[in-house]
């Protein structure tokens, strides 16, 4: 349980400390989130449902947002060519 608050609270600070967080981490940059809950927390998961990138910690599922349930996400590793072209995301522009 206090991982899931260390965690929410890691996710409210970096929303807080970067105005455009939401929009990075949800236009292309969610890979990169992950990698940074990663450096966190090293058990985290990246999954995948094609369009954006979510963070499993313990039982959890996490982006830039906090909490969310995941709907079609698969751990990104069984999709090794995704998981190859994730390293080389870039945030999309609007």
């Amino acid at each position: 349980m206090a991982e899931h608050h260390h965690v929410m609270h890691v996710l409210s600070e970096l929303r807080t400390a970067v105005p455009s967080a939401v929009p990075l981490f949800t236009k292309g940059g969610c890979h990169r989130l992950y990698l940074i809950l990663r450096a966190i927390w090293p058990e985290a998961e990246a999954w995948y449902d094609s369009d954006h990138v979510i963070t499993r910690i313990g039982d959890r599922y996490y982006d830039i947002t906090g909490e969310v349930t995941p709907d079609r996400h698969q751990p990104l590793d069984l999709e090794p060519r995704i998981a190859r072209d994730a390293f080389s995301w870039k945030p999309l522009k609007d």
